[in-house]
């Protein structure tokens, strides 16, 4: 519960500040665009941590789903909030599956501003709701974060590069492990 309110209080504390007092008189922030996306979850890892060793386990590549609601600061600024689920995936050598469902807030900024292929540092922090089945039993969610690039190819297509980390705690034959999913992503992103 502390770190959904952590997460709030930082958000909230993000969309206050963005704002410029001398032109926003009267406007108020807004989510102006909705950004549907599909993802390749590849490169997957799980690690299960306790208090004396870890041990890695190699997840199947997945698909996801999402939606991101987004609002632009200026010309090539962006943030905003999305979702998005991931399809359940198979932990390799075992009869596990497991599932998040990401909430997150977001910030688009320029790196490279090129009028041909513009490139944008994108971040994510949020919280993720862990679904396990088999062997593993759920015992916590925990955050999420992603680190990236986005390269805008039109006006309403993107496509975006993401080293993503999901953390929570699992139980697993009576002992508790704590979770930390890592993966690589492709999403292809589509405004309207």
């Amino acid at each position: 519960m502390k770190k959904l309110f952590l997460f709030l209080f930082l958000f909230n504390s993000f969309c206050l500040f963005a704002q410029s007092d001398n032109d926003t008189q009267g406007e108020k922030l807004s989510f102006t665009t909705l950004r549907l996306n599909l993802q390749a979850n590849v490169l997957q890892k799980l690690t299960l941590i306790d208090s004396f060793s870890e041990e890695d386990f190699y997840l199947n590549n997945t698909f996801s789903a999402g939606v991101e609601f987004v609002s632009k600061y200026n010309e090539s600024l962006n943030f905003g909030i999305g979702f998005f689920y991931q399809l359940p995936t198979s932990i390799a050598s075992s009869r596990a599956k497991m599932s998040i469902f990401p909430v997150y807030a977001f910030i688009d900024f320029p790196f490279i501003t090129n009028e041909i292929f513009p490139v944008q540092f994108t971040a994510q922090f949020g919280y993720a709701f862990l679904a396990v089945s088999g062997s593993l039993k759920k015992a916590y969610n925990g955050i999420y974060h992603a680190l990236g690039f986005t390269t805008v190819l039109s006006r309403n297509l993107q496509i975006k590069f993401l080293y993503a980390h999901n953390y929570g705690e699992v139980n697993l034959d009576a002992n508790s492990y704590d979770l930390r999913k890592e993966s690589l992503t492709l999403a292809l992103y589509f405004e309207i």
